[in-house]
């Protein structure tokens, strides 16, 4: 079982919607929501709370050494979230699982030097789109391992170009989606993969 739950979010930039959705968040995330920080990040955040109420009800998460969240009861089911933009996407698998969204921006030439290898560099070119999706595979990987960025990105060689399944040399499983955004799910099986539309306001 994978299935990938995508959400958008801007319903929430609204604060009387975001009023709306606060009974139904977790304290921890109603705490980030007051944070000060954009009116995007409160929708996302918001958005990810939703999610998780309606996947999971009222049962409880915690977060591991390095900020992955996983639940402290529902043993054998593993989630990932991630969020970019106006959309939240949520995946839910019987194994381990690390997921990335990303929009697609202009490549900072910077970045694409620290992150990647020449092969992959020369693969993403001046391409935005090939340089968002190796960005995703490389985070839904490091979110796979739960090491956060404590894994520099350079130390994950992927093949290119990129495809669906089993990868060998990171003994992974590679699931490669398109929504308005790329979506990247890196799994510890492989598994077929279902993606669910989920309205905000059918959360509330």
């Amino acid at each position: 079982m994978l299935k990938v739950y995508v959400a958008d979010c801007s319903p929430l930039l609204s604060p009387q919607e975001l009023a709306h959705a606060l009974p139904y968040i977790d304290p921890l995330r109603q705490e980030k929501i007051h944070r000060p920080v954009t009116a995007e990040k409160k929708a996302q955040s918001a958005c990810a709370g939703l999610l998780l109420n309606h996947l999971f009800g009222d049962t409880s998460y915690e977060l591991g050494a390095n900020g992955k969240p996983h639940l402290t009861a529902e043993a054998g089911v593993h989630f990932n979230l991630s969020h970019s933009g106006q959309y939240v996407v949520c995946a839910v698998s019987d194994t381990d699982v690390g997921v990335d969204i990303e929009s697609v921006s202009p490549i900072r030439p910077a970045v694409v030097r620290r992150c990647f290898h020449e092969e992959e560099q020369q693969w993403i070119g001046d391409d935005a789109s090939r340089f968002t999706r190796l960005w995703t595979m490389k985070e839904a990987y490091m979110k796979l391992q739960g090491t956060g960025f404590s894994l520099p990105p350079k130390d994950i060689s992927l093949t290119v170009p990129p495809k669906n399944g089993y990868d060998s040399s990171l003994n992974c499983h590679w699931q490669l989606l398109e929504w308005d955004y790329p979506i990247t799910v890196c799994c510890g099986a492989g598994e077929s993969c279902e993606m669910i539309h989920i309205n905000v306001k059918d959360l509330l």
